[in-house]
């Protein structure tokens, strides 16, 4: 008896936001926010399939991409300010700013 055949990369099963916030390490309330940077797009960073987002291989590298120049923007003179915050609140770059603390906390017990 022959073994089955992979499906094909084309094939994969897209993945919901619990899903996709799980691979990019994010909360799902976090990933919510991210996706509402004026640099993220439909079609490009996540598929709609009515109101609901759905996120490919492809899309996740994309969001990925988005949420590491953020992040690099936000280092160096400008720690805790992003160019993609709008309006009075800075609430996201708290969040940016404790995810930074956070992984320097973890890279730094890793020496």
């Amino acid at each position: 008896m022959a073994k089955p055949k992979a499906a094909p990369d084309w094939a994969t099963p897209p993945l919901d936001i619990h899903q996709a916030a799980e691979a990019l390490g994010f909360s799902r309330a976090s990933l919510d926010y991210a996706l509402k940077d004026p640099a993220v797009q439909a079609g490009v960073h996540f598929e709609l399939r009515g109101n609901r987002k759905v996120f490919y291989r492809e899309n996740i590298m994309e969001v990925r991409k988005v949420l590491t120049q953020c992040a690099s923007k936000s280092n160096g003179s400008m720690v805790g300010h992003t160019s993609t915050v709008t309006g009075p609140t800075a609430r996201g770059t708290d969040a940016l700013s404790k995810l930074k603390t956070l992984a320097a906390q973890k890279n730094f017990g890793r020496k």
